[in-house]
């Protein structure tokens, strides 16, 4: 397992913490051949009072390793775990956008979106693959969503990292619409 990347911070007066902060992260691990990649865009003050936020990220293959079934009384098959039978190896894309409005000298409004796009890759996830084919399973092979958010921040810390004094609050609610392969609102 390998990673880095850069992080470039630009200051300018009167801008704080800083004028924007860009980074491009990225990971590879050799024994699974999965790498990730991770953009991020940073800048305080794209309009007076108004912070932007831009993040995308790409995971390719993402294995998770813990689908058993459904409900709490599933069983597993330990001799089936270990020839990775419940393994589920996905692509995972996403993009993320957040404008922030300076409400008080602590206090911000936010709103953003976010996209995400998941394959799941059958050959590869043999449990999923044998419930999609008898059952149908929803959001098996290509998934798409969006999802659209808002909230408060309230920040009274006298510095974001290793902070002494004050406190940190944020409250958001997200809502993600039936449109592209979502099949109900929530």
């Amino acid at each position: 397992f390998v990673g880095g990347g850069p992080v470039v911070t630009r200051y300018s007066f009167g801008k704080s913490p800083y004028a924007h902060k860009f980074s491009q992260l990225g990971n590879y691990a050799f024994r699974t051949g999965a790498f990730r990649v991770a953009l991020a865009a940073d800048i305080v003050e794209v309009f007076p009072g108004v912070r932007l936020n831009l993040e995308g990220q790409i995971s390719v293959p993402r294995s998770v390793r813990n689908f058993y079934g459904f409900g709490n009384e599933t069983r597993r098959d330990e001799d089936l775990e270990a020839d990775d039978f419940y393994k589920v190896k996905t692509d995972d894309y996403a993009l993320r956008q957040r404008l922030n409005f300076k409400l008080h000298d602590k206090v911000d409004w936010f709103f953003g979106s976010a996209y995400s796009f998941t394959k799941i890759k059958r050959k590869d996830s043999p449990f999923v693959s044998l419930l999609a084919d008898s059952t149908g399973l929803y959001g098996v092979g290509k998934f798409r969503q969006l999802n659209l958010s808002t909230g408060i921040e309230i920040d009274t810390r006298d510095r974001q990292v290793a902070s002494t004094r004050g406190f940190y609050a944020s409250v958001e609610a997200a809502h993600y619409p039936d449109i592209l392969d979502l099949d109900a609102r929530y």
